[in-house]
């Protein structure tokens, strides 16, 4: 099985570069952890639990808030749809 990580800030479309992946985890607004959590620091709790979920450790949820298009050659995007809005979590497209 082959399953595509892309931790995103503001960009979800990397997706569409992994369309032969069993799976894709999409993970929002990650952020760089400096330093292992710990009383006094905070953190995106976000890039770890998607790797928990990858190990069947935590749950999937949300939906994909954009139209994931079909790329090109040149990796630019097409007028096709690849995976629809609103998808939702832990299904096929």
């Amino acid at each position: 099985m082959s399953i595509g990580i892309c931790p995103f800030r503001f960009y979800p479309y990397d997706a569409a570069r992994f369309p032969e992946a069993d799976a894709i985890l999409l993970t929002y607004w990650g952020s760089a952890m400096p330093q292992l959590p710990g009383e006094g620091s905070s953190w995106s709790a976000n890039l770890p639990a998607g790797l928990l979920s990858c190990f069947g450790l935590g749950e999937t949820k949300g939906t994909l808030p954009v139209h994931i298009p079909v790329l090109n050659e040149e990796y630019q995007p097409t007028d096709e749809i690849l995976w629809a809005r609103g998808l939702p979590a832990a299904s096929d497209p």
